[in-house]
């Protein structure tokens, strides 16, 4: 059985307006296709941001990290909050990849 949702009037015409779809289905597959474009958009301009300042990939980051071959102190408030923050970032890149596998195609 599909789940049914319910959209108020206004809602639903926005939603056909926003999206130029003839159809609030189309026009929510359309909404959530692109809102998962820019998510994935901003992730990965964050994490080109993150290569940038260290220059190199996460992997070679955090193997830097562990082999203690980095400039700066690994332990150090900087480099673990650009750990938590860039691993945090290749955790939502997948999510969002799957949501948009599942979800839309």
């Amino acid at each position: 059985m599909k789940p049914e949702i319910a959209l108020p009037p206004r809602l639903a015409k926005s939603l056909l307006e926003i999206t130029r779809e003839p159809k609030p289905d189309a026009a929510l597959v359309t909404l959530m296709s692109e809102f998962i474009k820019l998510k994935l958009e901003s992730i990965e301009e964050k994490m080109e941001n993150f290569e940038e300042k260290w220059n190199m990939s996460f992997k070679k980051f955090k193997k830097a990290c562990k082999e203690n071959k980095l400039k700066k102190d690994p332990y150090s408030y900087e480099v673990e909050k650009d750990y938590r923050e860039w691993e945090a970032l290749i955790t939502l890149k997948e999510y969002y990849e799957r949501l948009r596998e599942r979800c839309l195609i």
